[in-house]
């Protein structure tokens, strides 16, 4: 007779529900998955990144990922926190010139710097 593993899966440890029709991400999975995009982003000619997302994520990342970054990366990263997403969204990636001209044009937005 064979003993049933207990283990639990990958998808369970990387996910809030392990229901295959609708994966729901935890906070340090999507954290992670913004620093290697902003790794990537680092490779092209961008110096500046404007990102959107939930302020929990935000403020895990500022805590944990920012500092290594930091070290690593030339970008300056720009954030707008807003509760009405889950996740994260990459508004802008350009230059500097490109982000002063965004923040002229939307001075309604709370936007902070990063990095």
């Amino acid at each position: 007779m064979t003993r049933k593993r207990e283990n639990v899966s990958l998808l369970q440890q990387l996910t809030n529900k392990s229901s295959i029709v609708a994966w729901e991400y935890n906070l340090e999975s999507i954290c992670y998955q913004l620093e290697r995009e902003l790794y990537q982003l680092n490779r092209t000619n961008a110096e500046v990144v404007l990102l959107k997302g939930n302020p929990s994520l935000l403020d895990l990342f500022q805590k944990y990922s920012s500092a290594i970054l930091e070290k690593q990366i030339q970008l300056n990263i720009f954030i707008i926190k807003d509760s009405t997403i889950k996740g994260y969204d990459i508004l802008r990636s350009g230059s500097n010139q490109l982000m002063d001209e965004y923040i002229v044009q939307h001075p309604d937005l709370t936007i902070d710097k990063i990095l």
